[in-house]
């Protein structure tokens, strides 16, 4: 990501999670928090902010929380295009309802 994308990141965990994140975190990102959020995608990282939120936790997330939350992310990608491409490869398709069905069941096992 880029500064722009890792301060609209870091505005968004600042607005969920308020005065906590900030007593914990800063108001601008310290070296870690920012090394790895460059390093990580942006949609990864929404991915992860929706997830950490979504967790209903009403306490900040680490550093490491965040950054296995945007690995689930990817993981979860990686395994959709590769079953694509192995659907294309053997010429068969699959319906949209069957497709999401069978996405649900990886996200769940991917969450156990």
């Amino acid at each position: 990501m880029n500064q722009q994308q890792i301060g609209d990141v870091w505005n968004l965990l600042l607005q969920s999670w308020g005065q906590k994140f900030a007593e914990q975190y800063g108001a601008t990102p310290n070296q870690a928090w920012a090394a790895m959020l460059e390093a990580i995608e942006v949609d990864a990282a929404r991915a992860a902010f929706k997830a950490l939120v979504l967790s209903g936790s009403p306490f900040p997330p680490t550093l490491p929380e965040f950054l296995a939350e945007a690995r689930k992310f990817v993981r979860v990608r990686a395994i959709e295009e590769r079953n694509a491409a192995t659907m294309r490869a053997l010429g068969t398709s699959v319906s949209s309802e069957k497709a999401q069905e069978n996405l649900a069941r990886l996200r769940a096992l991917l969450n156990s």
